[in-house]
């Protein structure tokens, strides 16, 4: 089990092309073990947290979704301070995927 949370809704990047804020993070759950929460790292890691586009969307590579939703990838993230979060390796295959949205739409 892996995934991550966003503050701001997920939207195709514009000439920027990043987003998001420092109140992102990914988790992580391996078999057996704990959940493991990795936060960003101010002042000592990249500034790009979420990126989208029509081939997926990424949380700073430590959660990488592919657009068919049937694969992603995982690598060690410095923006997050997280090492790979997939028990498969850097590719893996999405067996489940839930999206929640907290909070109401618009203004």
């Amino acid at each position: 089990i892996l995934g991550g949370f966003s503050t701001e809704p997920w939207q195709i990047c514009g000439s920027r092309g990043y987003y998001g804020s420092g109140d992102c993070f990914v988790f992580a759950m391996r078999s057996g073990e704990e959940l493991e929460f990795y936060h960003h790292v101010p002042y000592k890691s990249e500034d790009v947290l979420l990126w989208a586009d029509c081939s997926g969307f990424s949380l700073s590579g430590a959660v990488v979704v592919h657009s068919d939703f049937q694969k992603g990838s995982s690598q060690p993230s410095s923006t997050f301070g997280s090492p790979g979060l997939s028990t498969e390796g850097a590719d893996f295959t999405i067996l489940a995927f839930e999206c929640w949205l907290l909070g109401g739409v618009g203004p």
